[in-house]
């Protein structure tokens, strides 16, 4: 007997596969980080020692405002260790506190307010800091700052208009964009509901370069890339989690430079390369999912072509069930059209 033990939400589901089915089952997992836990200290001198830039109060200063950005409750990042730092080095560069914004990547989540928020980013920082949750339908808070194949590109306003722009984050493997953090908190995270139409379309996410931890000639990841050079990054702070959600590393600096090692020491910790092909992978990302979205813990087929044989094809029904609550979304894609006619109600059977 196999008992294999499978993050959900906070919680863990145990999985028991008879003696048959062990002999012929290779469990395969992230390493177990050997880093200690990363102390206020870690951050503080992660932002004075930047990789690839001149240290975060250096680079603020002269600055008449500045735009941090953060992601939501989905996403364990250890905001109230990171901020504080982060805010303590913009203020002493002569920002001040009320031109400080915090603004939350919401993507198309709901937002976070009350004891949640306090969660979020820590109840000193909630109490004492402007904060804004993402809305991608507030036609008045969104700028088109490109066009990619005919679709526009709109972010949110608030980190347009901000002098100096920072971005914070987790890097761990993601099935679209390759790997998570650097300028995906701001497409999709600062995108409008539009311009989501297009990054979640059916054409571009079954793209065959549009894969977990694959970087290069992702077109997922060049088009956030291209929306960040348009939206403008000054300096990010990404962060990489264990297990046990606890943050073990911290790349800060420049956008491409601290990207880079991130997603490097991040595939070092958490991909495994198998060899032989197989037809399918379960992929869990460290994530919790929303009150709204049940289901947003993503638990999927790996897309990457080690997973892939020649002629064969699997049908992520993960990725449709995310539509099926979404049938707005379905509409404009092809083959969803006759299945979001037929929703009247998302998750239902739930």
């Amino acid at each position: 007997m196999l008992s294999v033990e499978i993050p959900c939400s906070r919680d863990k589901i145990t999985l028991q596969l008879p003696a048959t089915a062990a002999q012929k089952t290779r469990l395969v997992q992230t390493r177990k980080a050997s880093a200690a836990i990363l102390s206020s200290a870690d951050i503080a001198r992660s932002l004075e020692q930047p990789l690839g830039c001149a240290p975060l109060r250096e680079l603020a200063r002269g600055k008449q405002s500045a735009c941090v950005v953060i992601s939501d409750i989905t996403r364990p990042v250890p905001n109230p260790l990171l901020l504080p730092p982060l805010l303590s080095s913009l203020e002493q560069a002569g920002i001040p506190r009320d031109a400080i914004t915090i603004l939350i990547a919401t993507g198309m989540h709901r937002p976070n307010l009350g004891s949640e928020l306090e969660e979020l980013v820590g109840g000193e920082t909630a109490a004492n800091y402007r904060i804004i949750n993402h809305d991608c339908h507030a036609r008045d808070n969104l700028r088109q700052v490109a066009v990619i194949d005919g679709a526009p590109i709109e972010v949110n306003r608030h980190y347009l208009d901000a002098e100096f722009k920072i971005l914070t984050g987790l890097i761990e493997p993601h099935p679209f964009a390759g790997f998570s953090g650097g300028g995906k908190s701001i497409l999709p995270g600062l995108a409008s509901f539009e311009t989501m139409k297009f990054m979640h379309s059916f054409a571009l996410v079954d793209h065959p370069d549009v894969a977990t931890a694959r970087i290069a000639d992702n077109p997922f990841r060049h088009h956030i890339n291209t929306v960040s050079a348009a939206a403008g990054v000054d300096f990010i702070a990404n962060v990489l989690i264990d297990d046990a959600k606890q943050p073990v590393a911290i790349f800060s600096g420049d956008p491409q430079s601290a990207f880079t090692a991130g997603c490097r020491q991040a595939e070092s910790n958490a991909v495994v390369h198998v060899g032989t092909p197989r037809r399918s992978g379960h992929h869990q990302r460290r994530r919790f999912p929303s009150r709204r979205h049940p289901l947003s813990v993503e638990q999927r087929a790996d897309r990457s072509r080690e997973y892939r044989p020649p002629g064969r094809h699997h049908f992520d029904d993960c990725r449709l069930q995310r539509r099926a609550r979404q049938p707005q979304l379905l509409r404009h894609h092809p083959f969803g059209q006759g299945l979001a006619g037929a929703i009247s109600h998302p998750l239902q059977s739930s």
